[in-house]
């Protein structure tokens, strides 16, 4: 009873810390968010998304594509709630949330202690990657509360009793059908996720993986049809077929000399290369804790995705679950579990190791979840080493107090002043401004997807958004994107507009807002 008391009131910090004043913070959506929101709000009001397509399985974004379930996740949502901010907001915030007892669920079965179990699940309450990635609308967060519930069901979910087990694998399917629906980086990781699947219920022991193994070849050969698009245009993120890679191989095999060009300089030899160094990068300090990505969007400045505790145990937890496997040859259930844990840990990395920007944290949102178990693993382990586990809980607890009180006070008190590259306040500017100059026509200097959020934030209505929506012709990159939306005209500068339109909203970048102008 305690110990449910316990989870109960960490899963409400948990809670508290995704929902608090999450429609103002971030101050704004971003692009992607926007796209969501307004293809949601098109859809719940008209049936259509943005390019009049009825009820789409695959969802046009500038070019790039994306899957339907955060999407419709908000078609019910704006049915039920008035559409906002936080509404759009609010299946990362659930999900985020309920990730926390999946990951003490997941615990459970790994551990034999009840304390382990609940120290998971307070590590994920307030763990930065946790937070950050709840308090937007990512639909990385939502697949991952699907994907991780069919894991823990095909592998850490163990029952005798055949029809009992062919129900949960049902469920776990349904589950991953879920995922696969909602981000694309589970589909990436299926193939080697039913490998692990028949190494831990046994090679010879068919009948127990067989349904797995062709529900999950069914749902990649369903998704290979119907997402057939986003393949195509996905990979080009990838090392295998990005041109400045290319470009970059050929400059660096014509630096080799002699037989060297034949070995070290195969193309596949390159890729290897390559995908060792992006492995190394996604575990390295400078990525997970001081500094994060390249991406400006995937983290606050001063903090990344992990804690210096978390971060060294499990360092500590990765060897000593990989010497326990060593040590009792994969005879005990336990050892199964923990080669389960680690191999699942470098599967959840391939999504990003193979793409040209990693390492890239939506991408791998599962390595985190994994991290933060190996991490309570090395914690038990260094207890046994100091013959002491309760004072060495109670230390790692009072630091990792420490160190997220410090990225609380970050987060809520200083990131809030720090967000000028989502250029805030364009929704109260263009809401102002349509009030002010209703009919006449109004000149945004912006970056190309401004037009998306300028639709969201007016709620521009089904009818008058096809009927005054000009799209731009597609980059060289093959991005489309909106000049023309109501009586808004989008330019990239402002000597681009024509003598005729005298009112312009600009992003004022010394003052970091957004200023109104008339000639």
């Amino acid at each position: 009873m305690k110990s449910k008391i316990l989870l109960f009131l960490i899963i409400i910090l948990a809670f508290i810390l995704r929902i608090y004043q999450v429609g103002a913070l971030p101050l704004i959506l971003n692009r992607d968010e926007a796209v969501l929101a307004y293809n949601a709000y098109l859809l719940e009001e008209s049936g259509q998304n943005e390019w009049q397509q009825t009820w789409p399985i695959i969802f046009k974004s500038f070019g790039d594509y994306k899957l339907p379930g955060y999407i419709y996740t908000l078609v019910v949502l704006f049915r039920l709630i008035p559409a906002s901010d936080l509404v759009v907001r609010l299946p990362s915030v659930l999900a985020g949330t309920v990730i926390i007892f999946l990951g003490y669920f997941l615990a459970k079965k790994i551990f034999k202690q009840e304390k382990n179990s609940l120290l998971v699940a307070l590590i994920l309450a307030v763990l930065p990657v946790g937070i950050f990635y709840s308090r937007m609308a990512w639909e990385a967060n939502l697949g991952l509360m699907f994907f991780l519930a069919s894991i823990i069901l095909w592998l850490f979910v163990k029952v005798k009793e055949t029809k009992r087990r062919y129900q949960l694998d049902a469920i776990g399917l349904l589950f991953c059908i879920l995922s696969v629906f909602t981000y694309s980086a589970p589909l990436l990781c299926l193939p080697f996720l039913v490998s692990i699947i028949i190494l831990n219920r046994g090679l010879k022991k068919w009948q127990k993986w067989l349904p797995v193994a062709v529900g999950t070849g069914l749902i990649l050969i369903g998704s290979w049809l119907f997402f057939n698009q986003i393949p195509a245009q996905k990979s080009s993120i990838t090392i295998f077929t990005d041109s400045t890679v290319r470009a970059n191989y050929i400059n660096y095999r014509q630096s080799l000399s002699g037989d060297l060009p034949t070995l070290s300089g195969n193309q596949y030899v390159y890729w290897f290369k390559l995908i060792v160094s992006n492995l190394g990068k996604s575990f390295s300090p400078q990525y997970l804790i001081t500094q994060g990505s390249s991406h400006l969007w995937h983290s606050i400045s001063n903090h990344s995705h992990l804690y210096w505790s978390v971060y060294f145990l499990s360092l500590v937890g990765i060897v000593t679950s990989l010497l326990i496997v060593i040590k009792t040859q994969l005879k005990t259930k336990r050892s199964k579990n923990l080669l389960s844990l680690v191999l699942l840990l470098f599967v959840s990395l391939i999504p990003s190791i193979v793409a040209v920007d990693a390492p890239h944290a939506p991408r791998s949102l599962l390595f985190f979840v994994i991290m933060v178990v190996l991490a309570v693993i090395g914690l038990e382990q260094v207890g046994r080493f100091v013959k002491n586990k309760l004072l060495i809980q109670l230390i790692f607890i009072s630091i990792l107090a420490l160190e997220a009180s410090s990225y609380f006070k970050n987060y809520f008190i200083v990131y809030p002043q720090q967000q000028a590259v989502l250029q805030p306040g364009f929704d109260i500017a263009i809401q102002e401004t349509n009030q002010r100059f209703k009919e006449e026509s109004i000149v945004i200097v912006a970056d190309d997807y401004q037009y998306i959020l300028a639709a969201w934030y007016l709620k521009l209505d089904p009818q008058t958004y096809f009927l005054t929506n000009i799209g731009q012709n597609t980059d060289t990159i093959d991005l489309s994107y909106g000049q023309q939306v109501a009586n808004y005209h989008f330019i990239a500068d402002r000597e681009d507009r024509v003598e005729a339109e005298s009112l312009l909203l600009f992003w004022d970048e010394n003052k970091e807002l957004w200023q109104i102008e008339r000639f």
